[in-house]
Parts: C-alpha cells; sequence; structure tokens
C-alpha cells in the first residue's frame, strides 16, 4: 500500500470529519479527552472499521486521526 503525503489530523480540522467517522467518535467520545490508552485500543478498533486511523501515547492523548493510507500532520512536520 502506498502512503499518501497530505499531513492531516482530523481532531484538529474537525469540520472535515466525515459523518460515519463522526458517528463513531460520538459514541466514544469521553474516551478521547486522554487519560486511559488502553481504552483508545476500544476506540481505534472502531476507528479502523470505517477506513481510519490515529495515533497515542501512554498519556491517552489521542492525535494524528486520519484516512488508513495517510501521513499524519506530526509524521509530515
Amino acid at each position: 500500500m502506498q502512503t499518501k503525503q497530505t499531513g492531516i489530523d482530523l481532531f484538529e480540522d474537525y469540520k472535515d470529519i466525515p459523518k460515519k467517522l463522526q458517528k463513531v467518535l460520538n459514541k466514544y467520545d469521553n474516551y478521547l479527552s486522554g487519560g486511559d490508552y488502553r481504552q483508545l485500543e476500544i476506540v481505534l478498533r472502531e476507528v479502523e472499521k470505517v477506513g481510519y486511523t490515529f495515533e497515542y501515547y501512554l498519556d491517552g492523548v489521542p492525535y494524528d486521526l486520519r484516512p488508513i493510507g495517510t501521513l499524519g500532520k506530526t509524521e509530515i512536520n
């Protein structure tokens, strides 16, 4: 699979989040505020089912929400 060089983070560009992805994010809204990376693993699996992915550290704060196969903003900068 070839990676697209776009460098986006839909957590920052929230106006561009597709409805199917927003529905998943709304379902897990309380997990996205940070604090428990184990809960984010649950969210990540659901997000991947609709064709998106994101990264997170052990602090439980997600970043670089993007379509699968696309580079995140932090990977470009």
